[in-house]
């Protein structure tokens, strides 16, 4: 489980820059878990004067992909009796 979670943190950082690049857009942010947290907590640190994206967009992704992993937790697998 916890190679699936480092593998969309840096697909998500990898391809969030790629996007960035390839079309100058800061938006690409949302992309990456890691810079939607990082917007967050520059917000309410006051750390940066730029971010990448609006707060509240960043605020909500966050809370979006918590939804999801709460759902994914929550659905039961059934056992199948293998004979």
């Amino acid at each position: 489980m916890s190679v699936l979670y480092a593998g969309i943190v840096i697909f998500g950082a990898a391809l969030s820059q790629v996007l960035r690049l390839a079309t100058g857009s800061r938006l690409w942010a949302g992309v990456s878990p890691q810079e939607m947290v990082s917007v967050v907590t520059d917000a309410i640190f006051g750390m940066s004067s730029r971010p990448a994206m609006p707060v509240a967009a960043a605020s909500a992704l966050i809370v979006v992909v918590l939804a999801a992993s709460i759902a994914v937790l929550a659905h039961r697998v059934r056992a199948v009796e293998v004979v």
